[in-house]
C-alpha cells in the first residue's frame, strides 16, 4: 500500500475504455516520458464489474500529484500537464512547446495507426534481379502487364 503523506495531493484519471484503446493512457504515457510519476503502488486498476445495467469498466490511473516534470524550461505538474494536453487552443498558441509535440505525435501515430489497419500488402514478384511490385486493387489487366514486364 501506498504510504500517504499529509498535504500528498493524489490525482486520478478515469474512463471505461480498455486501456491499449484509451486516450487517457496517451496521457499517461507522455507524463511519465517528462518525469511525472505514478504512485508507488496501486497506481492502475482496470475493472469489471457486474451491474443491474450490464458489465461496468473501469480504469483509473493515480498520479503523484505533487510531483513536478520537466517540460522544456519549465516543471509543471499533472494537473496543468493536462489542461495543456487537452487544450487544442493552448497547443495552437503553443505549437513548438514540448507538450504540444508530443500530442502531435500521439495524434499522428494513432492516424496512421487507423490508416495502415485499412490498407492491404502488396504481392512482391521476382524474377531473377528484376522485381514486380503489385497492389491487390490493380485489376487483373494492370496486374499481368507488370508481370509481363519481368
Amino acid at each position: 500500500m501506498t504510504p500517504f503523506k499529509v498535504g500528498m495531493r493524489i490525482d486520478f484519471i478515469r474512463d471505461n475504455m480498455p486501456p491499449l484503446k484509451s486516450p487517457n493512457t496517451d496521457l499517461i504515457g507522455a507524463w511519465l516520458a517528462v518525469g511525472g510519476q505514478l504512485l508507488d503502488e496501486e497506481n492502475f486498476h482496470d475493472t469489471v464489474e457486474e451491474t443491474t445495467d450490464g458489465v461496468r469498466r473501469q480504469v483509473i490511473w493515480s498520479v503523484k500529484g505533487d510531483v513536478l516534470a520537466r517540460v522544456g524550461d519549465e516543471e509543471v505538474n499533472f494537473e496543468e500537464f493536462r489542461r495543456r494536453w487537452l487544450s487544442d487552443s493552448w497547443r495552437a498558441e503553443n505549437p513548438t512547446h514540448w507538450i504540444s509535440i508530443q500530442r502531435a505525435q500521439r495524434d499522428y501515430t494513432v492516424n496512421l495507426k487507423t490508416w495502415l489497419k485499412e490498407q492491404k500488402p502488396c504481392a512482391l514478384i521476382r524474377k531473377g534481379k528484376r522485381h514486380v511490385v503489385i497492389h491487390p486493387d490493380l485489376s487483373d489487366e494492370q496486374k499481368q502487364k507488370l508481370i509481363n514486364q519481368l
